[in-house]
């Protein structure tokens, strides 16, 4: 399954939504920094891009991303497998946060941030307590994750959140004219459209999608969906939300709008893959209460100037940073970058 909150609930971005599992980020990722400076030191000597072996799908500041890093989080983020030789953009999306994740985590080693003990346990004991008696051992057997790697990919969330959080705050700059064409174009007006709360199941395969439709149809719910897939709800983001259908692209839209409540809608593929929806229900909210409204707009306005202090300082990394993608994995974007 993928998340699709690029579309849904705009977060700061992957890394900074990243929740039990890291999203994406769910296994160990392994480094291999002696390659890694080995392979950079001969690009530099050359002048030129390395080679870059086929298990290794990106060098960032001398650090390897390996393929098998790749592959886990393709897994942890749709439950599926596409060969990975083919580039594709859910690919070059997952590579994208991987990139991030790391460039995140040396400069908090720059800074000499920490996790201490207490904030890893404190984690640890929150997943722990979302998950009845046995469920989170059960988990971790089923989908093949060992608890010490899953520990540490824990801290490493911790201290990639950690510094985000530290680093946006630092950029925050509030001034009254954005405030209030914000504001402008937030609140709640006597036309407001109507809202639809849905959930969803995306896969990277016309197949699986249509094989967990039919299920749903056949139980009756979403969770019958994602059964047959081996997936489960809390994992995969099948939770439900609010959306307004003027926001989402076009295929979504139509989908969602020609779907009953209680219904699942046909299947529409999107840069992420293969998706449908179910519609919980249909709503059009009345006028709000002041005080909530004021406090639901302010809410979404430092989220708003964290997203653009976020993506103003990811910028800056990445054009400081030495990045070298495998060709194996570079779209059709990427190589009219170049």
């Amino acid at each position: 399954m993928l998340k699709l909150m690029a579309f849904l609930a705009k977060p700061l971005s992957g890394l900074k939504k990243s929740g039990q599992f890291g999203g994406f980020q769910s296994a160990v990722f392994p480094r291999l920094p002696a390659v890694a400076a080995l392979i950079m030191a001969v690009m530099l000597l050359y002048g030129c891009e390395p080679r870059l072996s086929d298990d290794t799908a990106a060098v960032v500041n001398g650090r390897i991303i390996s393929m098998a890093s790749l592959e886990a989080a393709i897994r942890a983020g749709s439950g599926d497998l596409e060969k990975i030789s083919e580039p594709t953009p859910l690919k070059r999306h997952i590579l994208e946060q991987l990139i991030e994740e790391e460039l995140v985590v040396q400069e908090a080693e720059k800074r000499g941030l920490k996790v201490s003990s207490a904030e890893l346990e404190d984690r640890v004991a929150e997943v722990k307590a979302d998950y009845p008696p046995g469920a989170f051992e059960e988990m971790l057997l089923r989908d093949y994750i060992d608890f010490e790697s899953w520990r540490e990919q824990q801290k490493r969330n911790i201290l990639v959140g950690k510094t985000i959080e530290a680093e946006t705050a630092s950029r925050l700059r509030e001034d009254a004219r954005g405030w209030t064409d914000f504001f402008e174009a937030n609140r709640w007006r006597a036309d407001e459209p109507s809202r639809y709360e849905i959930r969803h199941v995306t896969t990277t395969s016309r197949e699986d999608a249509e094989m967990a439709r039919k299920a749903a149809l056949k139980g009756g719910s979403l969770e019958a969906g994602l059964k047959v897939l081996g997936q489960t709800v809390e994992k995969n983001d099948g939770e439900s939300r609010w959306v307004y259908l003027e926001k989402l692209p076009d295929p979504m839209r139509r989908a969602i709008a020609g779907t009953k409540a209680g219904a699942f809608s046909d299947i529409v593929e999107t840069e992420f893959g293969f998706t449908f929806f179910q519609v919980v229900a249909v709503d059009r909210p009345g006028p709000p209460d002041p005080a909530e409204e004021l406090q639901r707009i302010r809410r979404l306005y430092v989220e708003h100037l964290k997203n653009m202090a976020y993506d103003e300082w990811m910028s800056e990394l990445k054009n400081a940073a030495k990045i070298v993608i495998n060709p194996l994995l570079r779209t059709d974007d990427d190589r009219a970058e170049k």
